[in-house]
């Protein structure tokens, strides 16, 4: 939930030649968080070329409020509140962004679901230790992102070079203050290696190229062999 706190002292209309502005933060005092904050804000961004009129600079600070609150819930925390207080009899003008944490939400049920056909009955199902996340660990926006792609990167170990995040759907429940999270993976086709063809060689020899193949044709596709293959071409 975000809040506001308008405390304007003066005529909204009154011209602005210059202001300043402070972030507060309260709750995790995180460098790393405030700056940004401070990143999202136009106000900030508008210091150097202050709007005209102190009724603008207003409209421009209420509208980073919904910007400073989605940088609040990537970092878990959705009940974080943010108000803003302008003291207008300081000269110059000083605006205040009071930021407020609250305890960060934690990851609850993590599900994954394949659609399509699903996987042949040879391949173990992704799981959810693969993802790196763990439940009562924080649900950062980050941290979900990354468990998708690690799930896309293993499945892309065994053979599927196509698989794409068909979903990822996050639910968040403000009651318990918990995160539910649903990886729905679509794998694709999937592929084997076939003949290999190389061309443009000018002073290396071909064959001895082909040495360095680390896999055979018909061997399901695997990014690490082609890793492999050009650490192996590179060190040559």
């Amino acid at each position: 939930m975000v809040g506001l706190a308008d405390e304007g002292e003066s005529d909204d209309n009154n011209t602005l030649s210059s202001y300043v502005v402070s972030i507060h933060l309260h709750g995790e005092k995180s460098p790393e968080l405030k700056a940004l904050l401070g990143g999202v804000s136009t106000a900030v961004a508008d210091v150097k070329s202050p709007p005209p009129t102190v009724a603008l600079l207003k409209a421009i600070a209420k509208s980073d409020i919904s910007k400073m609150a989605k940088v609040l819930q990537s970092y878990s925390f959705y009940a974080g509140t943010v108000k803003i207080y302008f003291k207008e009899k300081e000269d110059p003008l000083r605006l205040i962004f009071s930021v407020t944490t609250g305890k960060p939400f934690l990851l609850n049920e993590i599900t994954i679901d394949i659609s399509g056909p699903g996987l042949p009955a040879d391949i173990i199902p992704p799981n959810i230790k693969e993802t790196g996340l763990k439940q009562g660990a924080r649900g950062t926006a980050l941290s979900i992102i990354d468990g998708g792609d690690n799930l896309l990167v293993n499945l892309r170990k065994l053979g599927y070079p196509f698989a794409e995040m068909a979903d990822r759907k996050v639910v968040v429940d403000y009651a318990t203050q918990m995160i539910d999270v649903t990886f729905t993976l679509s794998p694709g086709e999937r592929a084997v290696f076939g003949k290999t063809t190389i061309t443009g060689l000018e002073d290396v020899d071909e064959e001895f190229v082909r040495s360095k193949i680390p896999w055979k044709e018909g061997w399901y596709y695997d990014p690490n062999l082609i890793q492999k293959f050009r650490n192996r071409v590179s060190r040559a």
